[in-house]
């Protein structure tokens, strides 16, 4: 008698790549685990048994692959050959084909579409007299009729919505696990609303049963959730059924926002569809105005780094600072002057790379190291094109280098850029408010032929940028002992106060029209103490705090800034100093 679908052990596969078939890569990793889905829990409790996979001789890993994968050609030094691995899985899918007392080894596979010629070919190799020993069930296909509604059906996707994370690097152990707990679920679900009980039952399913072509989507967090949320200021955050965080955001009003994610037209991004296919609680923390519900939402990302949220978590970012004179950079400030913080280490090499240069510009392509532009070697422009648009330059801008320090000549010529950006801005009814030039230019290096006059760009991009940021660094150390005060939307409400201690929101209360804009008990901290104080959250939440203001100032609100005894900065300064900050 055939077993039942929960008692029969079977094999769980996952495979990663150098590319997306046989003939265009080569396997990098697998792994397996077998179990039956009535033993399996969540976390997975088995033994997953999985190698790393040595690449043909001369094979390079993609830099995609390693970026989703976290595996580095280091990593491969230690790999096992392929026939090895093969021998080893082989013992496993004979052992599982036994205790099913079949020729064939049950195996699921999540989107086994990728897998199977991956697997195909290594029998096909080691093994090419032996007909191909796994019967593969994809558990990606099983989701497709049985959740038609689910905005993704991937594996994140699909183990989020039974519960199950999984994380954001691509590795086969994991993967198992994943498909493991998917199988346990899906199994479940066959039994109880499809009455899909054994092996050959599901095949045939499988087979006589079409997904839909098109379905509505349909979200597994409860409408009467969101339905009942506040109309006023907050974050919310979304949560996978057993209670793990997966997003953290800010709203002006919560149950506009939330339920803005589930209108029938909304579009979105990837990443954000496989989060909401996953969500099945929320919670939400009002506040009084969105300027506070910002600042919340940056302290919460940062203190709990939720899988589904890019912008401001640390990942691996630091602070860099610069010595006056550019000959060297550090993470940690020690005595002397220093300039900064940085908040990319990009900028600071290429700025290194540049004071090397000005102090020597007579230097040879090689000498410079063609490092000024700090772009991959692949993208680098040909030796003589960088001389040549070094040399445009330094002539374009001579009057700001002679005779002037490195860390002046930056200051210079950036604001002299920044200032045709405004001006140019200003034509387009526009303001420049691109933190990334630096970025910009590297990424268009991919799709142009390099000229002197676009590597002279791209350096005054990187010198515009850089000057950009020192400037944000001195706001944010005089911004960081403050009082502010600003319009709420309501005529009625009386104004918002809030006391920044140290780059912290200290105090948040309601402060009376016209009555005087208290002063920061701390203003006379010195500029160098203030400097020090400037951890990553600390910078990431002036930031924040400059954005709300940009936004205040733009809603046309009265909006002031009290930075000591008579400094306080409003109307057309506020107006001003943002272009610039």
């Amino acid at each position: 008698m055939e077993p039942r679908l929960d008692n029969l052990k079977v094999l769980f596969l996952d495979c990663q790549a150098t590319g997306a078939s046989p003939p265009r890569g080569s396997l990098l990793e697998i792994g397996w685990a077998a179990a039956a889905a009535g033993s399996i829990e969540s976390p997975f409790p088995e033994a997953v048994d999985s190698y790393l996979v040595r690449p043909p001789e001369g094979a390079a890993i993609p830099a995609a692959v390693t970026r989703v994968t976290g595996i580095e050609a280091e990593k491969l030094k230690t790999a096992l050959l392929p026939e090895p691995v093969w021998q080893r899985l082989d013992v496993s899918v004979r052992a599982v084909a036994a205790e099913a007392d079949q020729n064939v080894c049950p195996a699921v596979i999540h989107f086994a579409r990728f897998e199977i010629p991956f697997l195909r070919n290594i029998y096909a190799r080691f093994a090419p007299d032996r007909p191909f020993p796994l019967q593969v069930v994809c558990t990606h296909e099983i989701a497709r009729r049985i959740l038609p509604g689910l905005p993704r059906k991937g594996l994140r996707a699909v183990a989020g919505y039974f519960g199950h994370a999984v994380g954001s690097q691509r590795r086969c152990s994991v993967h198992v696990q994943a498909t493991a707990v998917i199988w346990r679920h899906l199994v479940r679900e066959l039994r109880d609303n499809h009455s899909v009980e054994s092996w050959e039952a599901l095949r045939a399913w499988l087979e006589s049963t079409a997904p839909p072509q098109r379905a509505a989507r349909s979200y597994p967090l409860n409408p009467v959730v969101r339905q009942d949320l506040p109309d006023q200021p907050g974050i919310y955050r979304m949560r996978r059924g057993n209670g793990d965080l997966l997003y953290v955001g800010k709203a002006k009003s919560l149950k506009k926002r939330v339920n803005g994610y589930f209108r029938p037209k909304a579009r979105h991004p990837e990443h954000t569809l496989e989060m909401l296919s996953q969500a099945r609680r929320l919670d939400v923390t009002t506040t009084a105005t969105a300027l506070e519900a910002a600042v919340l939402e940056c302290d919460q990302i940062k203190e709990l780094q939720p899988p589904y949220n890019v912008a401001l978590k640390n990942a691996e970012r630091q602070l860099l600072y610069c010595a006056h004179d550019l000959s060297c950079a550090t993470a940690s400030l020690a005595d002397g002057r220093w300039a900064g913080p940085f908040p990319s280490t990009r900028d600071v090499d290429s700025l290194l790379a540049l004071a090397r240069w000005w102090c020597k510009p007579d230097r040879t392509a090689a000498e410079i190291g063609l490092d000024v532009l700090n772009l991959p070697q692949a993208r680098q422009p040909p030796p003589e094109c960088t001389c040549a648009g070094l040399d445009l330059f330094y002539k374009a801008h001579a009057d700001s280098l002679v005779g002037k320090s490195p860390l002046r000549a930056i200051a210079a010529i950036g604001a002299r850029l920044w200032q045709n950006r405004l001006t140019a801005a200003e034509h387009q009814d526009d303001t420049p408010t691109d933190d990334q030039p630096h970025e910009q230019s590297a990424a268009d290096a991919k799709d142009r032929a390099w000229t002197p006059e676009s590597v002279q760009r791209a350096i005054e991009n990187i010198i515009c940028h850089s000057a950009h940021m020192l400037r944000r660094a001195r706001w944010f150390c005089i911004f960081s002992e403050s009082n502010l005060v600003w319009e709420t939307p309501e005529k009625d409400r009386p104004h918002r106060l809030v006391s920044i201690r140290n780059g912290h929101l200290s105090d948040c209360r309601d402060h009376k029209p016209g009555q005087d804009l208290p002063v920061p008990p701390q203003h006379d901290i010195p500029q160098r103490q203030r400097q020090r104080q400037l951890d990553l959250p600390t910078y990431d939440r002036l930031r924040v705090l400059t954005t709300e203001i940009r936004r205040l100032v733009a809603e046309n609100r009265f909006l002031a800034i009290c930075l000591g005894p008579g400094r306080i900065i409003a109307g057309k300064q506020m107006v001003q100093l943002l272009k610039w900050v």
